[in-house]
């Protein structure tokens, strides 16, 4: 066996340090038994002792107690800073760095600290470089007809009746100038607008009871495009009563509505890795129209809105076929027309 290494003050204070940072709130008499197990003289404990009163002097450690079952006393030691608690980094510590390298024995110790560094940096160099998890995204399109009627749900606060001029406040519709509590939205060229918010509230919240994917994929990793609706089939004004009595009579009750029969296009983006095909986005878009648990209507969505799949169109993979072959809004757009005049 070989014989115990007697080691500088300046030495030993970085080994018991060390000792402290690894095995965490050792005892003086602990402490001794695992400098032996490093092949480190503890010189009958003196030389310890006074490494120990050092570095708590210096703030580097902390002298505690604690009771044992006894009644006695016993003093334990600890890392006096969070910033000190991580091996090895009491090892680089600037007023110890110079001296701990000024022999051999010294450079040796410093080595064995420095390849633990080593060792942890060449695992994290391992880990293979972190890549998407759901890429590869297709754009598609699918055109539905409106089996139910669908209701307006923009409400517009009858307080801020005074900053609006009355053809914004009343129904903005063709269904006539009558007050209308909740409408659709308009684009800036006055066409019906179901936003991509309520679009992507009905393709996501199916996600977890159709399929065997969460919602948040559908919410975090595809994207979709407002509705524009320009109706064929006329707008119309509907009242209906108010269910829920506990809403009172300030409740909505007239609705712009849309009427059965018209083309709605949904368009959106998705991935296909680890996520659906584009064929499996086809059969879950077609059942999703009449089987959702929250139709496109953007109100009374539970009780209204069915829609039939009469199209489906996947226009390519995004990346390769849109963004780098520059297929346009208008191509994509005549895959669509082409689709539906079969």
């Amino acid at each position: 066996m070989a014989r115990p290494r007697k080691l500088r003050d300046v030495e030993m204070a970085v080994v018991v340090a060390y000792v402290i940072q690894k095995h965490g709130q050792p005892t003086q008499t602990q402490i001794a038994e695992h400098l032996t197990k490093l092949g480190v003289a503890a010189n009958d404990g003196v030389q310890l002792r006074n490494v120990l009163d050092n570095l708590n002097k210096r703030d580097i450690i902390s002298d505690n107690q604690k009771p044992e079952a006894d009644g006695t006393q016993v003093h334990y030691f600890s890392m006096k800073r969070v910033c000190y608690a991580g091996v090895p980094e009491m090892a680089h510590i600037s007023e110890l760095l110079p001296a701990l390298l000024a022999d051999d024995d010294s450079q040796a110790i410093k080595d064995a600290f420095d390849e633990k560094e080593r060792e942890g940096a060449t695992d994290a160099e391992k880990k293979p470089p972190r890549e998407a998890l759901y890429k590869d995204a297709h754009r598609y399109t699918a055109v539905f007809r409106t089996l139910d009627r669908l209701f307006g749900g923009r409400m517009i606060n009858p307080s801020l009746k005074i900053l609006l001029d009355a053809s914004q406040y009343k129904a903005p519709s063709a269904a006539g100038n009558g007050h209308c509590d909740l409408y659709f939205d308009r684009d800036a060229n006055g066409a019906l607008m179901i936003h991509g918010a309520v679009v992507r509230g009905w393709f996501s919240t199916g996600l977890p009871r159709i399929t065997p994917f969460g919602e948040a994929l559908g919410r975090d990793h595809c994207s979709f495009i407002p509705i524009i609706i320009n109706p064929e089939q006329g707008l119309q004004l509907t009242t209906l009563p108010v269910h829920d009595k506990k809403r009172g009579s300030g409740a909505p009750t007239t609705y712009e509505t849309l009427m059965p029969g018209e083309l709605l296009r949904v368009s959106l983006w998705a991935p296909t890795k680890n996520f659906m095909t584009p064929d499996q986005i086809c059969a879950y878009l077609k059942f999703l129209g009449t089987n959702a648990r929250r139709y496109l209507s953007p109100a009374r969505g539970i009780e209204s809105g069915r829609m039939e799949l009469m199209v489906f169109v996947d226009h390519g993979h995004t990346w390769d076929d849109i963004m780098v072959k520059g297929k346009t809004d208008a191509d994509m757009d005549a895959e669509v027309e082409a689709a539906l005049n079969k």
